[in-house]
């Protein structure tokens, strides 16, 4: 669609970077270092937060693994936020240990899922606290903290970072809804953007009427006050009327040891609309089959509903800029396949 300008003003943003390096405990002691577009929301915080808190900054213009060890060695980096995806890459180089990466501290990742089996992995290979963080050009920011649980981290984005920003979750009706249900995530406070920039249509549709602005990402409270993303709004797959969240099944499917990488998307379908379709990228040297995989989903209690019902097995997954995966992509590739005769 077309874009949308997201105002900010000095007040909001400054109060989203303060929080945020109070969160993430951060001093002028640290050197973070960003390997993301540096006007996307999770560069510009950092630039900003550089200023701000006074650590060192460093901006790499490349994804590769070797040149983040690399860069991570030479510049004594403590701090790295970036998204699941470059995580991957880095666990998965093959020359990782002829690295000297102690100086890690701390890692922040946002935009995916993230699987417990990840965070493991960062910790035993990298030896860095783990953060899950969900954000948004329009102020919504929620991170867990360092002293945070295997669980709090693994299965939720924390808590709201800013004291003053109120958190819903909001049904159809936009109606409070309670803990450990889902619906709207919305949001509203002295971290968050005014409106869209001359366009009342989209005000209109993006904040209720007493002032909390619609996210459009599903989510849940749990019963400490974290909250969990369970899929966007928009990216629902409707099989026949019942919906479905990609984020859900890609959980279950991240869960299983042959899966590096995988992508959920509704592919089209004449009879019901939209069927479940996922892009895998398996670990290195694994085959594992779609019966396989269904079987391991089963058991870790998926209903039939959540089964994919087409396994695209690829050796890497499109990604946006912002290091995302590109579902946009994939509906067009599929659409592609889908068309062609058998």
């Amino acid at each position: 669609g077309l874009p949308k300008a997201i105002p900010r003003t000095h007040e909001d943003y400054l109060c989203n970077v303060k929080f945020l390096h109070d969160a993430g405990e951060m001093s002028n002691d640290d050197v973070c270092l960003l390997a993301v577009p540096v006007g996307h929301n999770l560069a510009l915080l950092n630039v900003v937060g550089a200023a701000l808190v006074g650590y060192k900054i460093v901006l790499l213009d490349s994804t590769w693994p070797e040149d983040l060890c690399r860069t991570i060695e030479a510049e004594r980096v403590t701090y790295f936020p970036t998204v699941p995806s470059l995580l991957k890459r880095i666990l998965e180089f093959e020359k990782l240990d002829d690295y000297d990466l102690r100086s890690l501290k701390k890692i922040s990742a946002g935009g995916e899922a993230t699987t417990p089996d990840l965070v493991e992995r960062v910790r035993q290979r990298l030896h860095a606290a783990y953060i899950t963080e969900f954000g948004m050009s329009e102020g919504p920011l929620c991170r867990t903290r360092l002293n945070d649980d295997l669980k709090t981290v693994c299965g939720s984005v924390g808590k709201p970072i800013c004291p003053d920003d109120e958190f819903r979750i909001l049904d159809d009706a936009g109606r409070a809804l309670p803990p450990e249900t889902d619906g709207e995530l919305a949001a509203r406070g002295p971290g968050i953007f005014a409106g869209y920039l001359k366009n009342p249509e989209e005000n209109q549709r993006a904040f209720t009427t007493d002032g909390f602005f619609r996210t459009g990402d599903l989510a849940r409270f749990d019963r400490s006050g974290n909250v969990t993303i369970t899929g966007r709004i928009k990216d629902m797959i409707n099989r026949g009327g019942e919906k479905i969240s990609p984020a859900q099944v890609e959980k279950l499917l991240l869960a299983h040891p042959d899966i590096a990488d995988a992508a959920v998307i509704g592919m089209p379908d004449r009879a019901l609309g939209e069927k479940v379709c996922a892009y895998l990228r398996p670990a290195a040297g694994k085959n594992p089959t779609p019966d396989e995989i269904a079987a391991f989903m089963t058991a870790k209690g998926a209903s039939k509903l959540l089964l994919p019902e087409r396994f695209e097995f690829v050796d890497v997954l499109p990604l946006t800029e912002a290091g995302k995966h590109d579902k946009k992509a994939l509906r067009e590739e599929i659409k592609r396949k889908l068309e062609q005769p058998e």
